[in-house]
């Protein structure tokens, strides 16, 4: 678990409240500092509107309602990025106060997730670009104090991630492989356009994107518009390239420069046009009306206040939307307590307990099940030469990886609880066979959104199989 995720269950205890505390904290504390960094940057306008936008979002709203680490992320990103600006903000010289918190705050937000350690390149790269040909500070001791100290926690994190991890070895392709190849894009299955078409040309974020390409084209000559974007792209650019996997998540610590430069951009564009128009009536009507449209119709659309343009979606190869939840309001997931509450309210002794979301199911039903098997392809599984046995990665349970091995469990002629969800079209054939067992064996005896509970009992035969 992330450190404050820990903190909070041992302060309040082992409950849901306690595990999803963090992060509603670190979502709100986001929105009040991205309101602050926009008014540092630009003007109280595009602080308050960003925080506007943020706040409502659904992207942000999702992820601040679940216990996982991206809010965290963003929090620390969000610090880092800004106080780098202003350590570099006037040319030839870094002021060693905010050099030294944004220090701290990378190697924070590091420590929450190494896959954020991606940013430090890229705000290397920003440095360089912002103030081409002065290198006084380079001459600077605080310079290399920050970064001696930098490269200390990334190198003896990265050492603990080796030396510690015992040597399992690992089935399966997951999330977790953070390991940049300066040429993934170059194999036929890498996917550069993934975070185009997944995030920025999709509902609540095109007209954020287009104001982006406006600021590139109107509004390059402002400092922190600069700085915004070259950090922005070089991000996008990275994890888009650079990157064998790939997931909306991974977009999500650097997604508020997606809100926050667009609406810096919006309020240069309205001051110049309000400007060009000051001496004409006429036109300084029509310059504050169009802005005011602009205004609502950004923020209608982002926070899905009213405008709900969700033809804008990705579309499947049959024509289909391809929404994820965390994109879109009234979207949920599977349903992982009220199932679990179900089967521990019918176990009896000797039954086994078969789960696609273990620890779900550990927390809402009171006990481990008694196996996993996780229902996406990118599952990875570690083999133990203690049990000659696959087992999950987390907690160590067997893991049904085919049809064999779901046959084995049957084969016991006890009750068998099953407790799955999804979609079945991103699933590997030998996890949809195993699943042939399940459906043709057993009676579905629970059913809620995108969870489904299924019982064979191994004790009788097929007709006389009841539950109360």
């Amino acid at each position: 678990l992330p450190y404050p995720i820990a903190l909070s269950c041992f302060i309040f205890g082992w409950s849901e409240w306690a595990v999803l505390l963090p992060a509603v904290v670190f979502g709100a504390l986001t929105t009040l500092l991205l309101g602050l960094m926009g008014r540092s940057l630009f003007d109280w306008r595009t602080g308050l509107l960003a925080a506007l936008i943020h706040a409502f979002n659904p992207f942000n709203v999702f992820w601040a309602q679940h216990c996982f680490h991206p809010s965290q992320d963003q929090f620390f990103a969000l610090l880092t990025i800004w106080l780098f600006y202003l350590a570099i903000r006037h040319a030839g010289k870094l002021e060693p106060k905010y050099w030294y918190g944004a220090c701290l705050c990378f190697c924070l937000m590091y420590l929450s997730w190494e896959g954020s350690g991606f940013l430090l390149p890229v705000l290397a790269g920003a440095l360089l670009l912002m103030h081409p040909g002065r290198w006084a500070w380079l001459r600077q001791p605080q310079l290399w104090m920050g970064l001696i100290a930098v490269a200390s926690v990334v190198l003896i994190e990265m050492s603990m991630r080796k030396m510690a991890a015992p040597g399992f070895l690992f089935l399966g392709y997951g999330l977790a492989l953070l390991n940049p190849s300066p040429t993934s894009f170059l194999n036929p299955e890498s996917m550069p356009s993934y975070y185009v078409s997944s995030i920025l040309l999709t509902e609540p974020h095109l007209l954020l994107t287009i104001l982006c390409g406006a600021g590139v084209l109107f509004a390059w000559h402002n400092r922190a518009v600069r700085y915004c974007l070259l950090v922005f792209v070089g991000l996008l650019v990275f994890f888009s390239l650079f990157l064998p996997v790939y997931s909306v998540r991974y977009f999500y610590f650097y997604q508020f420069l997606l809100i926050l430069l667009p609406c810096g951009v919006l309020f240069l564009l309205w001051d110049q046009i309000r400007e060009l128009t000051s001496e004409w009536r006429t036109a300084r009507l029509l310059a504050w009306g169009s802005g005011i449209t602009a205004l609502l119709l950004v923020f209608g659309t982002a926070t899905e206040t009213g405008l709900k343009v969700f033809r804008l979606a990705e579309q499947t190869s049959q024509g289909r939307s391809r929404v994820d939840p965390s994109m879109r309001y009234g979207m949920v997931r599977q349903d992982t307590r009220s199932p679990a509450q179900f089967v521990a309210s019918q176990l009896r002794p000797g039954d086994i307990v078969l789960a696609n979301l273990t620890q779900a199911f550990y927390l809402y039903g009171g006990r481990m099940p008694d196996f996993g098997m996780n229902m996406l392809l990118a599952t990875r599984m570690i083999y133990l030469n203690d049990y000659g046995a696959y087992r999950h990665r987390f907690v160590g349970i067997p893991m049904v990886r085919n049809m064999r091995d779901m046959q084995k469990i049957f084969d016991q002629g006890r009750r068998v609880w099953y407790l799955g969800g999804g979609s079945l079209t991103l699933q590997a054939q030998d996890v949809k066979d195993a699943l042939d067992i399940v459906f043709q064996r057993s009676k579905m005896v629970y059913a809620t959104y995108h969870a489904k509970v299924y019982l064979w009992d191994g004790t009788a035969t097929l007709a006389q199989q009841t539950v109360t």
